[in-house]
């Protein structure tokens, strides 16, 4: 489509040749007027000496080079202004991080409600293009204030979705004009140095955001859709004081079950759960325990996909399949470099589970997370991988199966009267003398009632009776109930320990576990 100037241009070059060519034929016909072709010469001589005739010509010429010249002036005004538009994007797009407008009162943690978001972002995006910096900027910003974990950003056919997940719920906070997604995805990729020019393929980067003397490591990934790129935002904040074993939720029973288990020379500890269960937690504070307890002597080597956080005095690896590094693989190359401790992101394959389960027998200590639906059912799912159920027995020296579970709000917990049916769900008596608590909402937890989450724990220790009934490939069932026998500590009792002590609610207990 052509703009105003270049048709306004175009009309005075067209006037310009038709008032040339129009006054020509009219003087010339005048001029010739029926004359004998052999004074022809003559004629021509005497039209282009012709006052009007050299009036009109000059004039044309003049008309000609105006718009010639006026052209390439407005060319190059528009030229430049395009230039300067480029410049002011890509400035916004490398424009350093700064967390926009968030002012933070250490006596109020939760300053920000999620009520507030959508106004703020709204207000935002009316700004467009150039507001672009501080919308991402406030995005993140916002996220952090109210201690979100993950920022979802989902388009659609005409807008994109903005979600929060807040202790585990994912909650609607704005919506975003898909025609900005394209410069917030490019914001993003830029502040994580990816490559902008590579879109319509998953990528992942990070970024080092310093907020209110905490620092945060932000994972972006970016997941091609129908409608653009979907994008997710995971916040940690950095720091080892964040992985302290103590603050999981152990009660003193388990925590000195799971200690005991991190100082032993060797064998294999497995942790299981679904995902978002906090596992990646658990195992890092274990590894911090480790380095702690057992000096700066330990040679602690990992094989991770990916590295969450990193950890100092530790060997963290990468897997890329890209270059043939797997679990499997690395694994064995780990082997070779005289490790006292290996951790294993999560055991995937037969071959990986062969190698752990044989490392913990060989003098050394592995840690390694496993998808199961229990802590007994780790012993099925290896035995599903193809390992041999006598060295699942002789391997594995502990089992922690977890969940995470929203925490009553200290501030405004009350005792309650839990339904009927949460009581039976989990096996509860009525007249059990318990006072059941629940938080009712108020503004430092966001009316919600909840404030955090908790671990709730079941430990397993593979007792000689176990062991035996694990040879005899006894049902899953018979596994648990020998398991019980032998004073595991199961979810259920942990939970429900917690719910004894006001730090959760029964009904909570019961979603998470039923």
């Amino acid at each position: 489509m052509k703009s105003a100037g270049q048709s306004d241009r175009n009309d005075l070059v067209t006037f310009s040749v038709i008032t040339v060519v129009l006054g020509t034929a009219l003087i010339f016909a005048f001029t010739y007027n029926g004359i004998a072709p052999d004074t022809l010469l003559f004629r021509v001589h005497s039209f282009l000496s012709h006052p009007i005739s050299l009036i009109l010509i000059i004039g044309g010429l003049i008309f000609m080079i105006l718009g010639a010249v006026t052209e390439a002036l407005r060319d190059f005004r528009s030229k430049e202004a395009m230039r300067q538009r480029l410049r002011q994007q890509q400035e916004n797009l490398i424009k350093p991080i700064r967390l926009y407008d968030m002012t933070f009162d250490e006596n109020v943690t939760n300053a920000l409600g999620l009520n507030e978001i959508p106004g703020k972002i709204a207000q935002l995006t009316r700004r467009g293009d150039q507001g672009i910096p501080d919308l991402v900027d406030a995005l993140i910003g916002m996220a952090i204030q109210i201690r979100a974990s993950d920022i979802h950003i989902e388009p659609s056919a005409d807008i994109a979705v903005i979600r929060y997940r807040q202790d585990g719920i994912l909650n609607d906070v704005g919506q975003i004009p898909m025609s900005l997604i394209s410069r917030v995805s490019s914001r993003l990729r830029v502040l994580a140095n990816l490559t902008i020019y590579e879109k319509g393929k998953p990528q992942d980067g990070r970024i080092d955001v310093k907020w209110n003397k905490n620092q945060y490591d932000i994972r972006i990934s970016f997941l091609p859709t129908l409608h653009g790129d979907k994008i997710v935002i995971r916040l940690f904040e950095s720091g080892e004081h964040q992985f302290n074993i103590l603050n999981l939720g152990f009660y003193d029973e388990s925590l000195a079950i799971v200690t005991e288990l991190l100082l032993r020379p060797q064998g294999t500890i497995f942790l299981t759960g679904p995902t978002g269960s906090g596992k990646t937690t658990t195992i890092y504070s274990a590894i911090r325990f480790v380095l702690q307890h057992r000096g700066e002597t330990t040679n602690i080597v990992t094989i991770e996909d990916p590295i969450e956080r990193e950890i100092s005095g530790v060997n963290q690896t990468q897997v890329n399949p890209k270059r043939d590094l797997t679990f499997a693989s690395g694994l064995r190359s780990i082997l070779r470099q005289d490790p006292d401790v290996i951790v294993v992101g999560e055991v995937r394959d037969h071959e990986t589970a062969e190698i752990c389960t044989q490392a913990g027998l060989t003098g050394h200590l592995v840690i390694s997370t496993i998808h199961a639906d229990s802590a007994v059912g780790v012993f099925n799912r290896l035995i599903d991988m193809g390992i041999e159920p006598f060295l699942v027995a002789s391997s594995i020296c502990g089992i922690v199966s977890q969940r995470l579970i929203k925490r009553n709000c200290p501030n405004c917990s009350e005792p309650i009267v839990p339904s009927l049916r949460a009581l039976k769900a989990l096996g509860i008596r009525p007249d059990l003398h318990v006072q059941f608590m629940k938080g009712k909402g108020c503004d430092q937890c966001d009316f919600k009632g909840f404030r955090g989450r908790i671990g709730i724990f079941e430990i397993l220790l593979p007792t000689q009776r176990l062991k035996d009934a694990l040879q005899k490939k006894v049902s899953t069932g018979e596994l648990h109930q020998i398991a019980r026998e032998e004073g595991m500590i199961t979810l259920h009792s942990d939970g429900l320990q917690k719910v004894k002590d006001g730090l959760v609610n029964v009904e909570e207990l019961a979603r998470v576990l039923i």
